[in-house]
């Protein structure tokens, strides 16, 4: 089944030729200009990149770590994770530059499928197949989205190593086999949905020269080394999914029904390719288990009929390669149909980013049966259609609520876009509108964990603390193993003065979650309130052992050797600190307050900054101290009454703010802490301390993008605690 064609350049020629490239960069960056304005979101963009240590803290001795992680968003992809560290080290954590990568990925596909086109068919296909597959608005999730780099950069590579199999089968040079392989393993480190290029060269082969070329020795011993690396990124995937829990084992679906699913999200793609609207970045599958199946999906089932019987009717006249086309479709979209299910969406039009180029070549050589003379007018109305559709597309991800706003448009029952838009309105401190995002969430999907415990953050933070239990409760109820709403949980009881209540929860999270600092943390001081210094001091020294250069847990050490009179241990700890924090004026005060206290050169600290009060009601500074000898012995409700008569009389004083919102957040008082720390931090542009205190609250609040960015600032004014926590984490600042 050859079609007939002219001679067709090598591999080596059409990789020199780059005016197709630049045409089709030309295109790209036109249709996709709104996108380099885009912001990233919070739809994984936040654990790819900016907050991943891998990424933002990437230096080249990272390189090792970042291909031994197997796991990262549940999927293992390191060339995809080295490619955005690169991007950081020379680009910092500006959008644009992520993004612009990925127009450049893209129009090099697009420069490969021209070239692939043209040794299979023509020249005069070429065109056609390569703008279609620039301009189709099925492809701008893949292009625009930052967390996609591993669509645009796998396809380059998988698109480079089918044309050096090409090269291969024409040379029979065995350089040109190894330099296949290598680009086919580069691609599988990009995104393991690269294992789909060994079926799609069989199939090739197979309709170019017959079944006989493909059953010799010599070509099943070339593509044996293919199917083996398929096999191991294949299974290297499914782990990787199974280490996130994001392979649903029982979803709930009967087998006839997962069946229609199947054909369902087959033929989804095809009609969105044929009509390219009503796309968004959250598809919800379109019923659930057990309800009336919609007549919609039973639709889908007419339409994957009559589009293979179109099929079948066009073979005889297209040499058979749009029967080709639907096979390299159906193999390679047929492991994204949830066969095996992953994740919550049915589908997503990423899936359709390297399926879709059976069909741009297949309709490319069908475009050359028209007639010569209305081939440009065809390809142009269509071009600037799609190309319109495509620029419109690509503006709906210049920012998390844009996006979310538009699957909302689309999907009104999609819960995560009403989740993920309350999560952005209460870091903008939208509460109200926040809480009926939560709400809506939680109505089209009851069981959404993350959305009860978002909730339950909020009322929290408004001081609604029952509400705030409810939804706590409610996630983990869902959920039995949700480490953040464990924490949730432990945090509101905390602040109710209920330790044994708080304890409980916080061990829950160090038992979920044993690598993580904040919960032994948290845990350790729900323990020290409750006069447990046993077990506060074992909690604080395995988070020393976790994070062995942060200032809080030789802070709460020595207060705790303090607490029990164990002078000469509270002032190695607060030496300690020192070491870390030359000149740090709270440990510096510690250490004469328990050197004199061991000494017994004073009668009681407190029992002075008394005194001076009674001399003189007016001293800021005596209800200052005051203030802070009553926060160390743990007499928070009276730190914080000096800490307010102080500021009554200088509220002009940034260390007494700092100091307020220190006691504000450990009596649970949140809003309030935040508030303190940031009118510290506006009096004082240069003070480290409310910035890094600032990030403390965001990292308990579970808003790890905005902890970043004060803890960066911290550091940036010589926060040494801020710094090394940042280095420890991979961050730079």
């Amino acid at each position: 089944m050859k079609p007939n064609r002219k001679k067709s350049p090598s591999g080596s020629q059409f990789l020199v030729n780059y005016r197709p490239y630049l045409i089709l960069l030309g295109i790209t960056l036109l249709v996709y200009a709104a996108a380099l304005n885009n912001e990233f979101t919070n739809w994984d963009d936040q654990g790819y990149v900016y907050e991943n240590p891998l990424v933002t803290g990437f230096t080249w001795s990272k390189i090792p770590e970042i291909f031994s992680t197997l796991n990262i968003a549940g999927n293992y992809h390191p060339l995809t994770i080295l490619s955005l560290g690169i991007n950081h080290l020379f680009g910092g954590l500006n959008p644009w530059s992520y993004i612009l990568t990925n127009l450049l990925l893209h129009a090099l596909c697009a420069s490969f499928i021209f070239h692939l086109t043209t040794r299979l068919f023509s020249i005069e296909a070429a065109w056609p197949a390569a703008i279609l597959f620039v301009v189709h608005p099925l492809h701008v999730e893949s292009v625009a989205w930052v967390s996609e780099r591993k669509d645009v950069l796998y396809t380059t590579f998988w698109l480079a190593a089918w044309i050096k199999w090409l090269d291969y089968r024409k040379s029979a040079s065995y350089l040109d086999l190894i330099i296949s392989l290598a680009l086919f393993v580069l691609s599988n480190l990009s995104k393991g949905m690269a294992i789909t290029l060994t079926g799609v060269i069989l199939l090739t082969d197979y309709f170019k020269e017959g079944v006989n070329s493909i059953l010799n020795r010599k070509y099943l011993i070339s593509i044996l080394p293919f199917i083996l690396i398929s096999i191991l990124f294949g299974y290297i995937a499914i782990k990787a999914q199974a280490a996130q829990g994001t392979i649903i084992e029982k979803s709930g679906y009967s087998i006839p029904e997962n069946i229609i699913l199947v054909i369902y999200g087959f033929q989804f793609y095809l009609t969105r390719f044929i009509a390219p609207w009503g796309l968004c970045a959250f598809y919800p599958y379109p019923f659930k288990p057990g309800e009336i199946i919609p007549v919609f999906v039973w639709a889908s089932l007419g339409g994957t009929l009559v589009i293979i019987s179109a099929v079948a009717f066009l073979r005889k006249h297209l040499n058979g390669w749009i029967t080709w086309a639907f096979l390299f479709y159906a193999g390679c979209i047929s492991i994204v149909v949830q066969i095996l299910p992953v994740g919550s969406a049915l589908t997503a039009d990423r899936y359709f980013y390297v399926s879709s180029i059976g069909w741009c070549i297949g309709l490319g050589y069908a475009f050359t049966h028209l007639q010569k003379s209305i081939q440009p007018y065809v390809l142009g109305i269509i071009g600037s259609i799609l190309a319109i559709l495509t620029f419109r597309q690509a503006d709906t991800w210049s920012s998390s609520i844009e996006l979310f706003e538009n699957v909302i448009a689309c999907e009104p029952t999609a819960a995560v876009a009403y989740n993920n838009i309350g999560t952005i309105l209460g870091i903008e401190k939208k509460d109200r509108t926040a809480l009926s995002y939560y709400q809506k969430a939680i109505y089209y999907n009851p069981k959404y964990s993350e959305a009860w415990n978002n909730m339950g953050i909020l009322y929290k933070d408004l001081g609604n603390s029952d509400s705030a239990i409810i939804c706590a409760e409610k996630a983990l109820e869902i959920y039995s193993g949700y480490v953040n709403a464990y924490s949730n949980l432990g945090n509101i009881y905390f602040s109710q003065k209920k330790y044994d209540e708080a304890a409980t929860q916080f061990y829950q999270v160090i038992q979920k979650s044993p690598k993580d600092p904040s919960g032994y943390l948290n845990f350790g001081a729900a323990m020290q309130m409750k006069g447990d210094y046993v077990g506060a001091e074992k909690a604080y020294l395995e988070v020393i052992k976790l994070l062995p250069n942060d200032i809080r847990p030789l802070h709460n050490l020595g207060d705790v050797k303090f607490s029990q009179k164990e002078y000469a241990a509270a002032i190695q700890y607060y030496q300690r600190i020192l070491q870390l924090i030359p000149g740090d004026a709270d440990a510096l005060q510690k250490i004469k307050t328990a050197q004199d206290t061991r000494d017994g050169k004073i009668k009681d600290a407190l029992t002075t900054y008394l005194e001076q009060i009674s001399q003189n009601p007016e001293n800021a500074d005596a209800y200052l101290n005051a203030g802070t000898e009553y926060f160390r012995q743990g007499k928070y409700p009276d730190a914080i009454q000096y800490f307010e008569k102080s500021l009554a009389l200088n509220p002009n004083k940034p260390e007494a703010w700092n100091n307020l919102g220190t006691a504000y957040a450990v009596s649970g008082k949140g809003p309030k802490a935040k508030n303190a720390f940031e009118k510290s931090a506006s009096l004082r542009s240069d003070y480290s301390e409310p910035q890094y205190n600032l990030g403390l609250y965001w990292s308990q609040q579970n808003n790890q993008n905005k902890a970043l960015e004060h803890y960066q600032k911290a550091a940036r004014l010589g926060h040494e605690g801020a710094q090394q926590l940042l280095k420890q984490n991979g961050f730079s600042w």
